[in-house]
Order: structure tokens, then C-alpha cells, then sequence
């Protein structure tokens, strides 16, 4: 089995992640363990999987992923372990419902039948919700796999803004709002970096937002709060630094490391897992490694003087 197959069997088992209209965090333990089985898949190809469990898929899309899947069930191993992957995925969260069993039930059906003539039955029995117009064309959605692995929190705002349920309002232009993204995936990686969210790490990458964009605190609030919501995963310091890189001059590089220790201040101990991913970002920005040095030597003395600080006070 190749890696073809297992890309294909992963958007085969979100299919049936989708039975129920909500896709459960055991779910996606499971579909991870299924497809370790497997050829090994890069960190784009497991990207695009996610971009499949991100909403609910159109008629057209599970068509396709349907008769891709059972042009590659050339071997009885093929078709065995497809099976089998299935019904662990049926069971994942431990609560099986009817829908469930059905949708497994007319799955097996299609690819034991010669003909595409059960997907109509399949389609129905997963009648998605908020699917763009264009993902009701086929694939639709892999349109977007560029933006959903580069600027994934620009992804999903611009996503929600033409979804009728969403209450997303930004009146930002499109590159600014995607700068803005980019900016936002580093605030957000270092904050990560702390071990421990708080709302004063929140607050203050709201504040070096709004200096460094000059824009209300309304949308920047918007934008931060998609961004505490990303899978960790998505978020890549060089995809993200090689785009944000070519949108900024050396000057504004040096203001954007200069609010990011703001940010890292904020969360009043500074550790060395944030250190190190501030550096990290410096590099992937090109910036001089001397003014690096410089930025990260004021970190240093701002640890000194609180851990100063609290030793005069247990005094």
C-alpha cells in the first residue's frame, strides 16, 4: 500500500467522521492511528487532510472521494484493511448511532456493487451544512489548500465571512487582512510557546496588533480570538516568515521583534522554550543576527530584575 492509498483512505474516513455533522477529538486520534499503519504522510499531505475536517463536505465532494477510493481497491488487502479502518472509525467516539451504521453500511455496499449507482443514497445520508458554493463543485475546496497551509487563521476568516451563519465582519482589504493573518501566526506560536494561555498574553498581542497595524481593537480582537482557536499544528514559523518577510521592511522587522518581547513580557517569566522560538522567528525574518542578540539580551534583563524582585519580596 502506498501513499496514494493512504491519503485517499484518510479523506475516505472523514467522510464518515462527518455521519453525525460533527467531527469529535477521538475521531481524530483514530484517524491518526489508522493511517500510522501506513506510508508515512508529510506534514502537506496530513495539511490537506485537515482541510477536509475543517467543515462539513458537498454532495460533489464525497462523490469524488467515493469513487476515487474504489478505483485503488485493486487487492483483497486493500479492500480489507478499507473495511476495517471504517468500522474503527464508526466506533471511535465510543457512541454509535444509527446514521453511523448506516453510512457504513451503504459505504461497504458501494465498493462490494459494480456500479456508482448507490452514491445519490450516500450523498443524502450526509447532507452537509455551510458548504461554500464552490466546494459543490468538485474539489472545490482544494482550491484553498495554499492559504489553509501558509496563512490558516486568514483561512478561516475569509472562509466566514461568506458563510451567512458566521457573525465575522471585517472591512479590512484582502492583502491587508492576509498580512495581518501572517502577523497573528507568529504572536500566536510564540504565545504557545509559553506552556500556559493567559489573558494577559491575550491582551497584550492584541495591543502589539493594533501598534503595529494601526486598525480598530474590534477587528483586531476578531482576528486573535480565530487565532487562539488554530490547531497548534498549522501553525508554521518558515512558511509563515518567508511570506510575512517579503511584506515588511528591515525597520518594521525590527518594531515587529520589538512587540513580539512585549508579548513575551506579558506573560511576566520569560522561559527558554519561548526564547528559543523568538529566536527562531528572528532568523526566518532575516533579521542581523547583532540586533537579534540585542533584542533577546533585554529579555534577559527583564528576567533578572523579576526574579530580583521576587527574592527582595519572599525577603
Amino acid at each position: 500500500m502506498d501513499k496514494l492509498f493512504a491519503q485517499s483512505l484518510g479523506k475516505l474516513l472523514i467522510v464518515a467522521m462527518w455521519a453525525d455533522d460533527e467531527i469529535q477529538g477521538s475521531e481524530s486520534i483514530m484517524l491518526k492511528q489508522i493511517l500510522s499503519e501506513l506510508p508515512r504522510l508529510n506534514q502537506e499531505e496530513w495539511a490537506l487532510l485537515k482541510l477536509y475536517m475543517q467543515y462539513p463536505l458537498s454532495k460533489a465532494e464525497i462523490d469524488t472521494i467515493l469513487i476515487h477510493h474504489k478505483k485503488l481497491l485493486v487487492s483483497q488487502e486493500k479492500k480489507d484493511f478499507t473495511i476495517k479502518a471504517l468500522k474503527e472509525m464508526i466506533y471511535a467516539d465510543g457512541n454509535v448511532d444509527p446514521g453511523e451504521i448506516e453510512i457504513y453500511k451503504q459505504i461497504t455496499e458501494y465498493f462490494a456493487s459494480t456500479s456508482d449507482g448507490a452514491l445519490g443514497k450516500i450523498g443524502s445520508l450526509l447532507k452537509g451544512s455551510r458548504v461554500p458554493a464552490q466546494e459543490h463543485t468538485i474539489m472545490g475546496r482544494e482550491r484553498f489548500h495554499e492559504d489553509f497551509m501558509n496563512n490558516p487563521i486568514f483561512f478561516r476568516l475569509y472562509r466566514s465571512m461568506g458563510d451567512l451563519d458566521s457573525d465575522v465582519a471585517l472591512t479590512l482589504p484582502k492583502d491587508e487582512l492576509r498580512k495581518m493573518c501572517l502577523a497573528t501566526v507568529l504572536f500566536t506560536r510564540l504565545v504557545f510557546s509559553s506552556g500556559e494561555m493567559k489573558d494577559e498574553q491575550r491582551n497584550a498581542m492584541v495591543i502589539a496588533l493594533q501598534e503595529f497595524f494601526s486598525v480598530s481593537s474590534e477587528e483586531v480582537n476578531t482576528i486573535v480570538d480565530s487565532a487562539l482557536n488554530i490547531d497548534e499544528e498549522l501553525l508554521m514559523i518558515y512558511r509563515t516568515c518567508r511570506l510575512f518577510n517579503s511584506l515588511i521592511n528591515a525597520d518594521e522587522k525590527i518594531h515587529f521583534l520589538k512587540l513580539m518581547t512585549d508579548v513575551t513580557k506579558s506573560n511576566e517569566k520569560v522561559t527558554s522554550w519561548e526564547r528559543k522560538v523568538f529566536r527562531d522567528i528572528a532568523v526566518a525574518l532575516q533579521v542581523n543576527k547583532i540586533e537579534i542578540e540585542e533584542i533577546l539580551e533585554s529579555l534577559t534583563v527583564f528576567e533578572n530584575n523579576r526574579e530580583k524582585i521576587e527574592k527582595e519580596e519572599e525577603v
